[in-house]
């Protein structure tokens, strides 16, 4: 409402303003009440059809009881505008022509100005008049454009906005596609360092809470308040760490976190023995067989690796294969054609599978063509024979390194049940020892 109150405040004081849409809210008409009736008779005298309103434009349908004259016959589109472009900028390059009002659609799907404008007109005089003037719109020199005129129903191309050609056809279009497609594929290339930039940095198994560590470590040079109480969490059972307020605890007498550290002392200890564990190195067994594991993974890739290149290299050749192929057939038919219109073909006579008699020259060389035809193809048979020979091994062998790995994993879960069952009995037999002590 503020806009039409200050596009319209030149014309005389505005009292109210009543704003209506239709049922989609596409479009909106207002109903401006000024205090006095001369601004309305001012407009009526100046012929004024046509108010700017922000960016966009509004014609006026009623003056009091005066309705503009307007004639939808005379109706012209200009097109070819520069991409930005708004109502505005068309009605004040239009300033210095009698028009009656300017608009330009919406598209529906990207909820942006189409680059064409439809001008309105009341008398034929002002339509022919402005009809054989070109304008430029832009607001650099390398956006300026030279707009034309076309009849209302004419289609014109999404990307320029030109008449001639559709959007499939258009450079502009094309281009715009183009920079898209590069941006996307590098948004692809980029994405694994940035996913690699943001993964979180795993802790290692047995290592202590940093955040454990620096709060027990502020609390051991402070005696004035202790310090906030953190939750460890290992597993099913949780730690309640609570430091000692001073180092002077002994002399001083129990303190209040006293309690609280004799209580959970044997959690404390039990954590640091499974640290312990955790740091002792791998026996000698597990790391054979971690050895041999990471070998099979790396053969596996490796063949995996010769694969993929293999496959691209007789892909390569058969490639090269029928496009000669092609051109022999295409020099085949030329030769045909050229000999059928100077001379009919001798009949030939068959003998023990030979042609023996070839009188034409071209015929001669179109014979060749063929059988040079025939031992390609079979070339071609022969080389798709390889690779599916090349294909069926390299399966095979894929094949037998999956067994290896899982014979590697068998033997591992074997080995830690073995490794398992011996500590338990080496308990055992510790347990009586320690009874008769």
């Amino acid at each position: 409402d503020h806009q039409i109150v200050a596009a319209l405040t030149k014309y005389g004081t505005v009292e109210r303003v009543v704003m209506g849409f239709n049922l989609i809210k596409s479009m909106a008409t207002a109903h401006v009440v000024f205090t006095t009736a001369d601004a309305v008779n001012d407009m009526i005298k100046r012929e004024i059809t046509c108010v700017i309103v922000g960016q966009d434009t509004g014609m006026v349908a009623r003056l009091g009881d005066t309705r503009p004259a307007i004639d939808h016959k005379l109706t012209l589109k200009l097109t070819h505008l520069p991409f930005g472009c708004t109502p505005r900028d068309v009605a004040e390059g239009l300033a210095d022509f009698g028009y009656f009002g300017v608009t330009m659609p919406l598209d529906p799907n990207t909820k942006r100005r189409k680059m064409e404008a439809f001008v309105y007109f009341a008398h034929k005089k002002d339509q022919q008049e402005i009809r054989n003037v070109n304008f430029q719109f832009g607001t650099d020199t390398k956006d300026e454009k030279t707009t034309a005129w076309a009849e209302p129903s004419t289609s014109t191309c999404y990307g320029c906005g030109a008449v001639g050609h559709r959007s499939n056809k258009c450079e502009i279009v094309s281009e715009q596609q183009s920079i898209r497609q590069l941006r996307q594929k590098n948004a692809n290339l980029i994405a694994p360092f940035k996913q690699a930039s943001k993964a979180p940095v795993q802790q290692k198994a047995g290592q202590p809470s940093t955040k454990a560590q620096i709060t027990a470590a502020k609390g051991k040079g402070k005696a004035t308040s202790p310090p906030p109480v953190n939750v460890w969490t290992t597993g099913k059972a949780s730690a309640l760490f609570a430091p000692a307020s001073t180092s002077n605890s002994s002399h001083a007498g129990p303190s209040r976190q006293g309690p609280h550290v004799q209580q959970h002392a044997p959690a404390l200890h039990k954590t640091a023995a499974t640290a312990m564990q955790s740091q002792q190195p791998q026996p000698a067994w597990k790391a054979a067989h971690d050895a041999m594991a990471l070998q099979v993974r790396q053969a596996t890739a490796h063949l995996d690796k010769r694969m993929d290149e293999w496959q691209q290299q007789m892909q390569t050749q058969f490639q090269q294969m029928d496009h000669r192929l092609d051109r022999m057939e295409q020099m085949c038919r030329t030769y045909f054609a050229q000999a059928a219109p100077a001379r009919s073909l001798p009949p030939a006579s068959v003998s023990a599978g030979k042609i023996v008699d070839l009188t034409n020259e071209t015929t001669k060389k179109a014979a060749d063509l063929v059988q040079q035809l025939a031992q390609a193809r079979a070339e071609k048979e022969e080389q798709h024979k390889a690779l599916v020979a090349m294909q069926q091994e390299l399966a095979s062998v894929s094949h037998i390194a999956a067994s290896q790995s899982v014979i590697i994993e068998r033997s591992k879960e074997f080995a830690s049940k073995q490794s398992a069952q011996l500590s338990q009995l080496s308990h055992v037999s510790n347990t009586p020892q320690s009874q008769q002590g």
